[in-house]
């Protein structure tokens, strides 16, 4: 009789947390009442294929559909989250992983159809070098909007955060390094304020000291943060200690240089 209360009482529970997603989809994607119930269906199939609850599938859809993309976008986008959530230990509920696929999606601009690469791309670095998937999802997610910005690809930036995590194993120092060193290069300071003159020492001392340009001189713009640490990583094995010292505190700042000679360091697993 106790089992059997307590199985009605957990079924009851189940029912009202469904509504309460269902009721949350609607608000963010104003379906009728015959597509809720198609899209309730959907959600249940695509839960056994991926070995979730359906409840999951929707919560997943109304995360994407809030993040402004339409209903089968977020039906795609949430599986590849659910996947997300099956590979990754540290990713326990279907809003982390949301979350970080928004954030790549949106700081690189790329199409909805291009979440199972990032996931798939995760996933493959993981596996073949000394990194987690979730680390790195969390790296994406604190860094995509700023190093998008510099011309970094997602890749790089994949690589970038494998560099900078296997000496370091600390995901949240690497992601305000690497965040900080991409603004300083830009001569802007923690702030997001531009520093006055240091994008012109920048470039001065980094070519008399490491021969090593800070502007494309075809473009007349800045390099990416990728390109100029890739020089960075050839060129100081050759440089003094002091001459190391300077331009690592230069592009880093202070507090970050830790991060900038881990990255170099390690440039082979980068």
């Amino acid at each position: 009789l106790v089992r059997a209360v307590n199985e009605l009482k957990n079924g009851i529970s189940t029912i009202v947390e469904l509504d309460t997603s269902l009721t949350e989809l609607n608000k963010v994607t104003d379906l009728t009442s015959k597509q809720l119930a198609r899209v309730t269906n959907e959600a249940y199939k695509l839960g056994k294929t991926v070995g979730r609850t359906g409840k999951e599938v929707i919560d997943g859809i109304s995360e994407f559909a809030r993040a402004g993309y339409t209903v089968e976008e977020s039906f795609n986008l949430a599986q590849s989250a659910l996947v997300m959530t099956n590979v990754a230990e540290g990713i326990n509920s279907v809003e982390e992983a949301t979350s970080s696929l928004i954030a790549a999606l949106k700081g690189y601009q790329l199409e909805a159809t291009s979440a199972m690469s990032v996931v798939d791309m995760l996933n493959e670095v993981s596996n073949t070098t000394a990194t987690n998937f979730d680390d790195l999802s969390d790296g994406l997610r604190r860094t995509s909007g700023t190093l998008a910005q510099t011309g970094t690809s997602i890749e790089e930036l994949i690589g970038l955060l494998v560099g900078g995590f296997e000496p370091l194993r600390n995901i949240e120092m690497v992601s305000s390094g690497l965040t900080m060193i991409s603004q300083r290069l830009r001569g802007i300071g923690e702030d997001g304020e531009a520093i006055e003159g240091l994008m012109p020492k920048l470039q001065k001392d980094f070519m008399e000291i490491a021969k090593i340009s800070i502007i494309d001189p075809e473009t007349g713009g800045l390099r990416s943060t990728y390109d100029i640490l890739s020089d960075m990583a050839k060129v100081f094995p050759t440089l003094t200690g002091q001459q190391r010292q300077y331009l690592s505190e230069l592009a880093a700042g202070n507090r970050q240089v830790k991060v900038l000679n881990a990255i170099l360091d390690n440039w082979q697993s980068v």
